[in-house]
């Protein structure tokens, strides 16, 4: 699932428009309707800022895949 289409989920349960949106993130709400057009590009500090005013938390589960061999240590 893309960032926009989490965001406009989110706002969608929620109630908030772009315009709210806006006003909680500090963004003018041409910026906030630019990232959810595709007009700008997402990156770490919009997303951080919108997900904290949408209640968006984020997590990772990472497993390895394969089992590998233990590196080995070299002496200096």
């Amino acid at each position: 699932m893309k960032v926009s289409e989490i965001v406009r989920t989110a706002m969608e349960q929620s109630g908030t428009t772009k315009s709210d949106l806006a006003k909680l993130t500090g963004y003018s709400y041409q910026y906030i309707y630019d990232l959810l057009g595709g007009k700008r590009r997402w990156h770490e500090q919009p997303i951080n800022r919108v997900y904290d005013a949408l209640g968006i938390k984020v997590s990772f589960n990472v497993e390895a895949t394969s089992a590998q061999e233990p590196c080995e240590e070299v002496d200096q």
